[in-house]
């Protein structure tokens, strides 16, 4: 059945239909699309000014009722990339495409905006969607909970794609797929990647995305092969490793090329070999980077490009920029303290579960007086080591290892393993800060507390490491997913009075607004031992409804 919808951008006259689309959307959606708070004409004019979306797309029948909703806003990373906020079809006009034109024209704005990505999240059940978005380029990051990266707008600035798609804008879209609804785990060679490839009269091109540095690694098409790679993903901050970029030259002519250093992100470039030059038909170039992760930088959080090296290459008057990703570690990590909290007064020593995080077996040498003062790991081996502690107070206590790797060149420095451990009190909570690891450990008489800065999550378990409670994101809304609280890290103030601890968690809620949630934990050594308070500051200058589940 055909049917007479036209795709095109708000306008504040909007409001009322848009209205009625959200309250007529409850079908189809987990929980229900607004959670039982109607959606007015108001809520959606405040709603839209408040919010910092780049574009909103509608669709529109014929008769002038709206039946499809795409809101991008820019990514909460920065502004390579937009994220599409929402996108909602009428449930009784669904399975007529409109939401896929609504996606490919999403795609092309986010284009002419000047990303190099568009992004989304759905839900790995709703496989009819999951099918459709990887049909439009979007691309399902592995063990995530189901986030969805589309690089075409991006790949559109590249001049092979460009000119592909000068023919037809259509065939942006036929590149080779895979529609099973299953995370995209694709590899070249054992490099994590996503991979976007054409084949038209004989010609190819492929795009290959570098998983870890969420940007080109390596293109080709008739005229070249171009690619910049690391030979250690995994690198040991403060040890060197290499990144190689090639370009071969399969075009019948010279081939001119430059290359140049754009960034290496907390690192240092030890050597360089990029250079320019000439490529006669048949010849292949390279040119090796040597460099080392800065010691004391922090992980990347999982939600997060990885550091990479970043470089500039011209061919033939042809500009690109490529990309090669390293999830860079700290030689050694704290796996387990024992104990896990302390008595005050106590005197004697903790033992520390530690584990080489590289792939390279390492000889780990401590400043402090621990025993042993050498430790030697195998790759991903475990070892313990032992530290002496006298007449601690009663407060938590943050321990800090300094250490060196010792190396068959040199000793390297700079490095601290961290510990955060409670002192117990009879009858009182207490607490620890993980500045590191953005965590606080709470100790109670009768269990053990841990509260998550990222998302605010709270578990709670026995001293025996039973599970008592666990406190998830929790959603706010309308309407409620995607769920933005889930990524973001809270910031944290902690009050002690009598023998309770109080953490109060704030996050500000960008979809509403700028609006300002305050989650207020009380941690008591009785029952009740958690109380949880909600606080929701509305900063703007209209009557925010909105619902915390």
């Amino acid at each position: 059945m055909s049917l007479d919808v036209k795709i095109r951008e708000y306008r504040p006259s909007d409001a009322t239909g848009i209205a009625q689309l959200f309250n007529e959307s409850e079908e189809g959606w987990p929980g229900g699309f607004t959670g039982g708070v109607e959606i007015t004409e108001d809520y959606v004019r405040d709603w839209i000014a408040r919010s910092k979306y780049v574009a909103i797309l509608l669709a529109e029948t014929g008769e002038g009722k709206i039946v499809g909703y795409l809101s991008m806003s820019e990514h909460w990373l920065g502004k390579d990339a937009c994220y599409v906020a929402l996108l909602n079809v009428h449930p009784r006009y669904r399975g007529r495409g409109i939401g896929t034109r609504l996606l490919k024209q999403a795609v092309w704005k986010a284009y002419q905006l000047g990303y190099n990505r568009v992004d989304l999240h759905t839900w790995a059940g709703n496989t009819r969607a999951l099918r459709l978005y990887k049909k439009l380029g979007f691309k399902w990051v592995p063990g995530t909970n189901v986030y969805m990266q589309n690089y075409l707008p991006g790949l559109l600035k590249l001049k092979p794609i460009a000119e592909l798609v000068a023919r037809d804008n259509e065939l942006l879209f036929a590149f080779k797929k895979n529609l099973e609804p299953i995370e995209d785990d694709e590899k070249l060679g054992d490099r994590e990647v996503f991979i976007y490839e054409w084949s038209l009269d004989g010609e190819k091109i492929s795009a290959v995305i570098d998983r870890k540095a969420w940007r080109l690694c390596k293109l080709e098409c008739s005229k070249y092969d171009v690619e910049l790679a690391v030979d250690e993903d995994k690198p040991v901050r403060g040890l060197p490793f290499t990144a190689i970029l090639r370009i071969r030259n399969k075009w019948s002519r010279d081939l001119r090329y430059a290359a140049r250093l754009v960034a290496a992100e907390d690192s240092e470039i030890i050597s360089s070999q990029l250079a320019s030059g000439t490529l006669k038909p048949g010849e292949e170039a390279t040119a090796k980077i040597r460099l080392r992760v800065r010691t004391g930088v922090k992980d990347r959080l999982r939600d997060e490009p990885c550091r990479s090296l970043k470089i500039a290459v011209e061919i033939s008057g042809e500009r690109l920029e490529l990309a090669a990703g390293f999830k860079d570690t700290a030689p050694i990590v704290l796996e387990r303290a024992v104990p896990r909290a302390f008595p005050a007064g106590y005197s004697g020593s903790i033992k520390l579960g530690l584990r080489n995080r590289s792939k390279k077996k390492l000889k780990i040498k401590f400043n402090a007086e621990v025993e042993p003062k050498v430790l030697e790991l195998e790759p991903q081996g475990a070892g313990l080591a032992e530290l002496k502690l006298s007449n601690l107070e009663e407060e938590g206590v943050t321990i800090s290892l300094p250490y060196f790797v010792k190396t068959d060149e040199k000793n390297v420095n700079g490095y601290a393993v961290t510990a955060a451990v409670p002192v117990l009190a009879p009858g009182k909570v207490t607490y620890a800060v993980n500045e590191e690891r953005d965590r606080i450990l709470l100790a109670a008489p009768d269990y053990l507390a841990q509260v998550r800065l990222r998302g605010g999550r709270v578990y709670l378990e026995t001293w025996d490491g039973e599970e008592l409670a666990f406190l998830g994101t929790d959603e706010i809304g309308p309407p409620f997913w995607p769920n933005e609280l889930e990524r973001k890290t809270f910031r944290y103030r902690i009050v002690k009075k009598d023998d309770a601890v109080t953490v109060e968690l704030t996050a500000v809620v960008d979809k509403l607004g700028g609006a300002e949630l305050k989650k207020t934990i009380i941690f008591r050594p009785g029952p009740p031992h958690v109380e949880v308070r909600y606080t929701l500051k509305n900063s703007g200058n209209a009557e925010l409804a909105a619902e915390i589940a």
